[in-house]
């Protein structure tokens, strides 16, 4: 099963979510021979096929954290290769090395729409002891 549709499952809760990216590093492993780096760096940008390095927090709707990587290792992806949701994929689209953007991604553009099909309860003598939760 596509992790995707993984993740669809695990989050089919979640209604919204916000999640402010940073793009660390728009293009990896491109040489510039330009004198001014930071001129070279302004002109990175996310592009399809390019590798993609961000920084994220995700919240749901309360503004509640529910996920970060700050701090912590980078999340990468390639663009345009449906590594990622598509709503936050559209919206890193064109941004420059460094910038930074607050989205709101819809279900829609998420994980879909939430399934009321999908929910099933358990007798609680049915989970082991040392379950945790999303396994």
């Amino acid at each position: 099963m596509p992790p995707r549709r993984i993740m669809s499952r695990i989050m089919s809760r979640i209604i919204r979510w916000v999640c402010c990216a940073s793009v660390l590093c728009a293009i990896l492993g491109t040489a510039y021979a330009q004198a001014d780096q930071k001129k070279a760096e302004a002109k990175i940008t996310v592009l399809p096929g390019k590798e993609v390095s961000l920084e994220y927090t995700l919240k749901l709707k309360d503004k509640k954290v529910y996920d970060t990587n700050v701090g912590g290792d980078p999340l990468m992806y390639t663009q345009g290769g449906q590594q990622i949701i598509p709503g936050l994929e559209a919206a890193l689209e064109g941004m420059a090395m460094g910038e930074s953007k607050q989205v709101t991604i819809a279900p829609a553009e998420g994980y879909g729409e939430v399934n009321p099909k999908a929910f099933h309860e358990v007798p609680k003598k049915s989970i082991p002891p040392d379950a945790k939760v999303g396994t």
